[in-house]
C-alpha cells in the first residue's frame, strides 16, 4: 500500500471518530461504553505504516503499545503484565528491524542497478545519436566541398568572360553576327551581339540570368524577318533599323515586353517589318 492510497483511508477513519465523540457529547450515545478510544490515534496509523514498509519494525512497536494500553483502559489485561508485554514487543521488534533492514537494502540495490541499466541505456543511445550527427556533418561537409567547387567553376567562366569584354563594360563581350539565321544566347553573362552591313535573315535569341543585347540597326534587311525570342530572369534589349516596322507577339509572365519604336517615317516604300515573338519569363524585353 502506498502512501496515497493510506492518506484518504486514515482521514476517513478519524472523521468517523469525531463523529461518534461528537455525537457521545450531545448524548445520542450514551449507553455505549468507549474507554481508551485515544489509543486509536496511536494503533490506526501505525496498523497503515505496517504496509507501507518505510519502518515497518517502529509500526510494529507503535501498534503493540497501542493495543496493550487498549486492552489495560477496557481492563481485559492487568497492568502488572504490560511492562512485561513491552519487554516482549521491544525484543521483536529489534529483530524485525534485522530481517527488514536486509530486505530494504536489497531492494534499494536492485533500484540503483535498476537506475544504472537505464543510464547505460540512454548513454548508449546518446552514442548512437552522436554518430548520426557525424555522419550529417561529414554529409553536409562533402556537400559545401560540392558547392564551393561549381562556384569557382561559375568564377572561372565569369573571368573568362571578362576577359573578351568591350566597352560595354565588364562582363559583357561582343559579337559580330552573320546575318543568317543564327541563334544568340546569353546565359548567366552579359552579351551584345552586332549585325554590321550584312543581310540580316532572322535569329534566335535566349537570355537567361543574363542581358543580350541584339543590334539591327546596321543590318541590310531586304524582307521581312522573324525573331524568335526567350528571356527568363534576363534582359534583352533590341535595335532595330529606322526603316523597319515592329509587331511583337510575346507572351509575358511575371515580366514585361515594351515597344518603343515610334511609327513616325516608317510608311515608306522599302519599309521591312520585324516580327518579335516569343516567351518573357521574370523578365523584361524593350524594342528600340
Amino acid at each position: 500500500m502506498k502512501d496515497t492510497n493510506s492518506k484518504p483511508i486514515l482521514g476517513i477513519i478519524f472523521i468517523l471518530l469525531g463523529v461518534l465523540l461528537a455525537a457521545k457529547v450531545f448524548g445520542l450515545f450514551d449507553y455505549i461504553t468507549f474507554n481508551g478510544w485515544w489509543t486509536f490515534f496511536i494503533i490506526i496509523p501505525c496498523f497503515l505504516g505496517l504496509f507501507q514498509g518505510n519502518n515497518f519494525s517502529g509500526s510494529f512497536f507503535g501498534l503493540g503499545i497501542g493495543i496493550i494500553l487498549f486492552l489495560g483502559m477496557n481492563q481485559l489485561i492487568s497492568w502488572r503484565v504490560a511492562p512485561q508485554l513491552i519487554a516482549g514487543l521491544i525484543f521483536a521488534a529489534i529483530g524485525l528491524s534485522f530481517l527488514f533492514k536486509d530486505e530494504k537494502i536489497k531492494k534499494d540495490k536492485t533500484k540503483d542497478d535498476s537506475r544504472y541499466r537505464t543510464y547505460d541505456t540512454e548513454a548508449d543511445k546518446g552514442k548512437e545519436q552522436a554518430k548520426t550527427y557525424e555522419k550529417q556533418a561529414q554529409m553536409h561537409e562533402e556537400q559545401a566541398n560540392a558547392h564551393e567547387e561549381q562556384f569557382k567553376t561559375f568564377e572561372n567562366q565569369a573571368k573568362t568572360y571578362d576577359d573578351q569584354f568591350t566597352n560595354n563594360g565588364q562582363g559583357y563581350y561582343k559579337t559580330f553576327g552573320s546575318g543568317r539565321r543564327n541563334q544568340y544566347n546569353a546565359v548567366l553573362n552579359g552579351r551584345v551581339v552586332q549585325i554590321m552591313e550584312e543581310e540580316f535573315t532572322g535569329c534566335t535569341v535566349t537570355a537567361i540570368m543574363g542581358n543580350l543585347q541584339l543590334d539591327l540597326r546596321n543590318a541590310i534587311i531586304r524582307e521581312d524577318v522573324v525573331v524568335d525570342v526567350t528571356c527568363l530572369l534576363g534582359g534583352l534589349d533590341i535595335f532595330v533599323p529606322a526603316n523597319a516596322k515592329v509587331s511583337v507577339s510575346c507572351t509575358p509572365i511575371l515580366g514585361g515586353v515594351e515597344n518603343r519604336v515610334s511609327l513616325s517615317g516608317r510608311g515608306m516604300r522599302d519599309t521591312v517589318t520585324i516580327y518579335i515573338r516569343g516567351t518573357c519569363v521574370l523578365g523584361g524585353i524593350e524594342i528600340r
